[in-house]
């Protein structure tokens, strides 16, 4: 069955909860609108669920990658759940994205980072972290029903809009990345 939802693009809602297995089938499930940068360059399909529950589509802007993920919130997930996944995604990128070894003892400060983002010309105040002396940035807010994680190492201001056009992202980010 296919249904408008509305601003953003028409999506198949699986009725038989298909799976899938590239970026645009699992766009295509998607049951809600989904974001991306609006002044970011250079935009690619990123990470997906198999089932359409959420779907990144990533994109540069100064330079710098940025991931915007958009998803159905889980019912009943608590706040402190959903703040460590996202201590999990600063951490994730922190160890592994470094250069040379890790020398133990090892510790991180990971502080509070809430960040002005523009969505459609309205301005909200994401909450947000980062590790302390390095760049890399999470932050979350809800967009009506959709969940949004923004995760990016630019300090430059950030817009999102509605992905209107998915089938026309690109599955591979373009060289060099």
């Amino acid at each position: 069955m296919d249904t408008d939802v509305g601003a953003g693009h028409a999506a198949r809602v699986s009725e038989n909860h298909e799976t899938v297995s590239n970026w645009h089938a699992a766009a295509e499930l998607a049951s809600f609108s989904f974001y991306e940068a609006s002044n970011g360059t250079e935009r690619w399909a990123g990470g997906f669920a198999g089932d359409g529950s959420l779907v990144e589509v990533i994109s540069l802007l100064d330079g710098d990658e940025v991931s915007v993920q958009s998803s159905c919130p889980a019912p009943g997930l608590p706040r402190h759940t959903r703040r460590r996944v996202a201590v999990h995604d600063l951490l994730w990128s922190h160890v592994l994205g470094g250069d040379g070894d890790l020398d133990l003892p090892y510790s991180v400060t990971i502080e509070a980072d809430d960040r002005a983002v523009s969505v459609d010309g309205e301005v909200h105040e994401v909450p947000g972290m980062r590790i302390a002396g390095d760049r890399q940035w999470v932050g979350t807010l809800r967009l009506g029903d959709v969940t949004v994680k923004i995760t990016t190492a630019s300090s430059a201001a950030l817009g999102l809009r509605i992905c209107s056009d998915p089938q026309s992202l690109p599955a591979l980010p373009p060289e060099p990345h």
